[in-house]
């Protein structure tokens, strides 16, 4: 067997063996599929319909609820495939999902459609069996009333929900805060060890320090180079941009900041105690005729060593070049301007050596002292300070030498250098150093004025604290984000993380050398200034350094141990939160319901989520396969185009739990599952458990509701996600990804701590064995997004989230997001749900229209909570008594019994109103004959209740009433005169063809007598004028009506059918086609484009394809007859009129210089223009043209079809006959039309040559295509 056949061999069985093929849409849609259609699965793809359920706590749950029942009561439920939730949609869907799980279709719709008080259906059945039953049904929804107020049910301050919430809650924040804050105390006290291991050697050693120091930047400044050089090569060899470097150049851009900021350090130690240069160079300098001073040689060595180290660069780039050019590519900028280079070095070198000695003086004069602290902490600085604007002049000075590309490396490189010194190094060192002195001096300063003043800082640091933490997830609850107060609040929540963070560093590095001092029993801080104090730290240092080092030992084994023991999953709020969903919401369901008597919990009331996709089928279907929302959290996402949104959608169901891909991210790959499921918690192919089978029901509503969490996508900050995670705000979750390229074991344990440090400093991705996920609403609340990327024909959104401005927010980030996502356009018009001045809106729903990117087309029916004074008393009541309704903040999460109802009542009338009268409308209705024909399966019913319902809550036109009124007189005055003229007896039958099925004709036999003959056959030359204005009239009101109902946008609109279909009556009668083109100059151009386009008017242009109304006819005359005999047989035929014979016939035109050779007439074909109608009439002329060779002598069109486009398609289809090199119109006396004097005929002949110059390009286009659709056949 040959190599080159074993190899692929292996290949593919390395493949079988290997891990699948990444899951894709089309994998989880047909897995979808095959669970919800069952059986008929593979009949086609359906007609998909979805049921979303928007965000927004307990407010939106039983909002919802009301929905669910209303749309139960209609005996719709089983018509939707989907049902897709997100936060609080997720808690009456989990309820919902449960309900059909434990009890079956038929049974969960019954109970939504149950009614307090009503007998029910029991015939049959004993009193008590029927009592029994009732309670049965009706005690899911009782349940979930009983526990509206579901976090803590009982409303008292010391009940027992409400006391565990406080402990668990207290608990959590001691167990995150230990871990944290003893890795921040090893990172304050890190300084001091640093300190105490530099401090020595720099005074016992500077020039070690310096020439380190030295080392460092002549090795930055080498590995700079090579960055540079390297992205210059890279541009010009024309490598993507979007092709990331490969791992040695980044290795060396971040060797080249850490060299530089180690070596500001070593550098400000070295300066500190400068005497004198590292040996080689001091004894070189020393063996110069008159050695010079310290500080010149300080300066010359730092301007030539810089000097020599650039020049090395020039020589390599040099070398590289001898080698031999790469791809042919121009040589390198540096190159090119070689000697620039060299200048702006050696100036640069120059300033360096000048600054280094300023620096020096600086450092030693002003910085050292008996300690090194103000060297350690601000040296770093200064020395990077100088670095900065040594490279500046460098930049400056070399010019040209160096692309736009290394310098904006070179700013980079600068820029991140410039940061981790000033905050690393200065700032760090500066709060845990300075800060401990500066608090302990304003506590000794004594003086109740002064200690007043200290506790007044550290109650406005708790208060700022605690503002933020309240605030910094209350934009999105709701309220006037325009208004002063919540301006303010903005304010202090983006101020207070940075006030506690400052505050809690000082506050450790106290707490640090408190332990210090109690540890070593070291003496306490003297009074004293601040050189008194850093003297005594340094002298404590000196004595107690092990005990540092063990203390330093001792926070880092704490937080290790504590970050792999304490698992950040578990020991968040999130187990409280779901504890809580699953007793109010799961438990409804749950017959056999034995809780705990001390918590009221029931670990059976939960469902593992994999087992929702085994339920007992309706009609062999699986109606509403949940989709529950979650967000994946990309706060550090390397997605450029990302960056804001900083989270992606992830889709947790029973087959396929994880996030897919959209088509706006080609390429990038899944995360979650490998497979989809096929319903027995495993994925499809393989024997890996599925992370359906891993999570449960509430688990996913859990995930899916985590609206409070430091990472929260769009509404992520540093600041907020730092104090978030502090406070232990944590509902958010950690799930592994089975995707991965190395997953995770099922069962492993982490380290907790590295996910505990992502959320702190918002670094969530989706890189990693394990994805952050948080609220769906996070990156979008309304639940569409999964329904649009699964093309539903149907979506019914229920947006419940807290809008009290109606700015309809979280529709127009879906609408974004679907946009970009899947190209699929969202059409609705909201302005009729926004409340007028009296609180109320004109409808509580809209319907839209969703444009998907393969042509089709989806409808969406949008409910939002919206009074419309149309409620019943006692929501119109509530709503008096609580003006916020029904959009509270979603920050009220204990709803009482009258809110309860009020949201769910609400809810029920807001579907009902929506959905009913388009049932009754298509006669489908609960009972009709037609609702048997509504079910799962596509069906024509179903169609056309999507038909009914865009054309009753299809958004009005904007003052429709008063035109429909005005149009209508004027219609009912013209057809008045329809009725009443005898001489307009012929359109009768033209714009009413049923006419000639209901009405015998007057006449006798014959074609004019058959019904063809009747609705095609022109009018007598007797009733011809009156017929022709008549329709100059008609196409006048069409033209009004045109602009008034704003027919270029809504000509569709359902309002504006009547017109339209009356247009096309109209249009199809000749007589009215013979007036519309007559009359065409005189009309509108937009006006005239519409009804060329959606009327098949015609158009004085051959362009179409199919209706050639123009043709060019040859009139030259022929031997033996003159010019003038022949144009005046042609005026005598009427085939020109006057003003052209007269043009025809003139001495400028007939001049013997230029004779005439030819003359061309363009047609109008009317039976082209008639052609459906069979009637034949003598063409009309437009225009002439005259040539003289091939010269153009005279191209005109008459007067009253100019600006028509006519000149131009007569030049083209002359062109296509008669060859044409040049156009020559003559000034002079043209008969009728006057002198042309030079002035007009020079632009006449700009514009005929400028019309001649565009044939040519058309006909040179229009052959490129043929010759492309046409195989060339010369080689066959």
């Amino acid at each position: 067997m040959r190599l080159g056949n074993v190899l692929p061999a292996l290949q593919a069985r390395m493949r079988r063996h290997g891990r699948p093929a990444p899951v894709d849409l089309d994998g989880v849609k047909a897995a979808e599929r095959a669970v919800i259609l069952g059986d008929r699965a593979g009949a086609g793809a359906p007609e998909l319909w979805g049921l979303a359920l928007s965000g927004g706590g307990i407010r939106s749950a039983t909002f919802a609820l009301g929905v669910l029942q209303a749309l139960a009561r209609l005996d719709l439920l089983k018509c939707f495939h989907y049902q897709s939730s997100v936060s609080g949609g997720g808690y009456i869907g989990g309820f919902l999902q449960a309900l059909i799980r434990r009890r079956g279709f038929a049974e969960a719709f019954e109970v939504l459609r149950a009614r307090l008080g009503e007998p029910g259906d029991t015939p049959g059945l004993a009193p008590d069996e029927a009592l029994r039953k009732v309670a049965r049904v009706q005690r899911p929804i009782l349940h979930l009333r009983e526990y509206s107020n579901y976090l803590g049910p009982r409303k008292s301050p010391f009940s027992g929900d409400t006391l565990g919430m406080a402990g668990t809650y207290v608990r959590n924040v001691l167990l995150v805060q230990v871990q944290l804050c003893a890795l921040i105390l090893a990172m304050c006290l890190l300084p001091l060890l640093l300190y105490g291991a530099v401090a020595g050697p720099a005074r016992e050693h500077p020039v070690l320090m310096l020439g380190m120091a030295g080392l460092l930047g002549m090795a930055a400044v080498v590995l700079l180079a090579y960055v540079s050089g390297y992205v210059d090569r890279r541009a010009r060899a024309g490598v993507d941009p979007a092709d990331p470097p490969p791992p040695r150049i980044a290795l060396a851009a971040l060797a080249t900041i850490l060299a530089l900021g180690l070596g500001s350090m070593l550098g400000a130690l070295g300066l500190a105690g400068y005497q004198h240069l590292p040996g080689p160079l001091h004894h070189l300098f020393d063996a110069l005729p008159a050695p010079p001073g310290a500080a010149v040689r300080l300066g010359t060595a730092t301007a030539v060593l810089y000097l020599l180290a650039w020049l090395s660069w020039l020589a390599f780039e040099r070398w590289q070049a001898l080698r031999g050019p790469e791809g042919g590519a121009e040589p390198s900028p540096l190159l090119s301007h070689a000697p620039r280079f060299v200048l702006g070095t050696a100036g640069a070198a120059a300033f360096a050596g000048a600054a280094i000695v300023a620096l020096q003086q600086l450092v030693a004069g002003r910085l050292a002292g008996d300690t090194l602290w103000h060297v350690v902490i601000l040296g770093p600085s200064l020395v990077m300070a100088a670095v900065v604007l040594t490279a500046i002049v460098h930049l400056g000075l070399a010019g040209p030498s160096l692309s736009d590309l290394q310098r904006e490396i070179w700013a980079r490189v600068g820029g991140r250098t410039a940061g981790l010194v000033l905050l690393a190094i200065t700032l760090s060192l500066g709060l845990t150093i300075y800060g401990p002195w500066l608090m302990g001096s304003l506590a000794r300063l004594g003086g109740e004025r002064i200690a007043g003043l200290g506790w007044a800082g550290v109650l406005a640091w708790v208060s700022t604290t605690g503002i933020g933490l309240l605030f910094a997830h209350g934009r999105r609850g709701g309220g006037d984000p325009a208004s002063l107060r919540a301006r303010l609040l903005d304010r202090v929540a983006r101020l207070a993380p940075w006030v506690f963070v400052l505050g809690m560093l000082v506050a450790l590095s106290l707490v640090g050398q408190w332990l210090l001092r109690r540890l070593a029993g070291a003496a306490p801080a003297p009074d004293g200034g601040l050189a008194v104090y850093l003297l005594w730290l340094q002298d404590g240092l000196g004595a107690h350094g092990g005990m540092l080092l063990l203390l330093v030992a001792g926070a880092a084994a704490t937080w290790l141990l504590f970050g792999w023991a304490v698992d950040v999953n578990e020991f968040s709020l999130n187990a409280f939160y779901r504890n809580r969903l699953v007793r109010c919401y799961l438990g409804a369901s749950n017959e056999a319901r034995n809780p705990e008597p001390t918590t009221n919990f029931d670990v059976d009331d939960d469902l593992v989520l994999a087992d929702l996709a085994e339920v007992e089928r309706l009609e062999g279907g699986r109606p509403l396969f949940p989709l529950i929302g979650a967000a994946m959290n990309l706060v550090a996402t390397t997605q450029l185009d990302w960056q804001d949104r900083k989270a992606a959608s992830f889709c947790l169901s029973p087959g396929y739990c994880g996030h897919l891909p959209p088509a706006s991210r080609p390429g990038a790959p899944a995360i979650g599952d490998v497979r989809p499921g096929t319903g027995n918690g495993r994925a499809r192919g393989s024997g890996e458990a599925s992370l359906a089978s891993s999570l449960t029901l509430g688990s996913a509503m859990a995930i899916s509701g985590a609206a409070v969490n430091p990472n929260m996508g769009y509404h992520s900050s540093p600041a907020v996600t730092f104090l978030l995670t502090l406070f232990d705000a944590r509902l958010g979750w950690w799930l592994r990804n089975p995707s991965h390229r190395q997953p995770a074991p099922a069962r492993s344990a982490p380290f907790f701590g590295g996910w505990l440090l992502a959320e702190l400093f918002g670094r969530t991705d989706d890189g990693g064995r394990f994805v952050h996920l948080s609220d769906g609403g996070h990156f979008e609340n309304l639940g569409i997004y999964e329904l649009v990327r699964r093309r539903c024909r149907f979506i019914v959104c229920v947006d419940a989230a807290a809008d009290p401005q109606r700015a309809f927010a979280d529709l127009g980030n879906a609408a974004h997001k679907c946009r970009v996502d899947f190209g699929a356009h969202i059409r609705i018009d909201v302005a009729a749900l926004r409340p007028q001045g009296d609180g109320r809106a004109e409808r509580s729903c809209a319907v839209g229209r969703i444009d998907y990117a393969d042509g089709s087309s989806g409808t969406l029916l949008y409910l939002k909570p919206t009074l419309t004074g149309a409620e019943s008393a006692d929501i119109l009541h509530y709503a008096r008594t609580h003006p916020r309704f029904p959009h509270e903040p979603t920050s009220d999460q204990y709803f009482d019994e009258a809110q309860f109802e009020s949201y769910r009542r609400l809810g029920e009338d807001v579907a009902r109103r929506a959905l009913e009268p388009a049932l009754e409308r298509i006669g489908a209705g609960v009972g009709a004959p037609g609702h048997a024909e509504l079910g799962l399966h596509d069906s024509g019913r179903k169609r056309k209740l999507l038909i009914a319902l865009r054309q009753r809550w299809v958004a009005p036109l904007p003052g429709v009433a008063d035109c429909f009124a005005l149009h209508g007189k004027a219609l009912s005055r013209l057809f008045a005169k329809l009725r009443n003229s005898p001489e307009l007896a012929v359109l009768d039958a033209q714009f009413h063809p049923a006419w000639t099925d209901l009405v015998d004709p007057d006449d006798g036999s014959g074609d004019a007598a058959r019904p063809l003959g009747r609705r095609t056959r022109l009018p007598s030359q007797r009733d011809f004028r009156a017929c022709f204005y008549f329709c100059q009239e008609l196409i006048r009101l069409m033209e009004s009506v045109y602009h008034d109902l704003d027919f270029e946008h809504a000509w569709d609109h359902p309002d504006n059918r009547g017109w339209v279909n009356a247009f096309r009556h109209w249009s199809w009668s000749p007589m009215f086609r013979i007036a519309w083109t007559v009359g065409l100059p005189t009309f509108g151009v937009r006006f005239a484009t519409f009804c060329q386009q959606r009327l098949d008017l015609p158009m004085l242009a051959n362009d179409d394809g199919y209706q050639r109304v123009l043709r060019v006819e040859d009139v030259t005359p022929g031997e033996g007859t003159t010019w003038r005999a022949a144009c005046g047989r042609l005026l005598d035929e009427g085939r020109i009129n006057h003003v052209e014979h007269g043009i025809l016939t003139s001495d400028t035109l007939l001049a013997e210089a230029w004779p005439p050779t030819a003359l061309y007439l363009l047609r109008l074909r009317w039976s082209a223009i008639l052609a459906r109608t069979g009637n034949r009439l003598p063409d009309t002329t437009v225009a002439v043209a005259v040539l003289s060779g091939g010269t153009l002598r005279l191209l005109r069109v008459q007067d009253h079809l100019r600006r028509m486009g006519l000149a131009t398609e007569f030049m083209r289809l002359l062109a296509s006959r008669q060859r044409i090199d040049a156009v020559e119109v003559s000034p002079g006396y043209y008969g009728a039309a006057g002198v042309w004097r030079s002035g007009v005929a020079r632009r006449v002949n700009d514009w005929l040559r400028a019309l001649l110059l565009q044939t040519g390009k058309r006909h040179r286009e229009r052959s490129g295509r043929a010759r492309r659709r046409s195989p060339d056949r010369t080689f066959s």
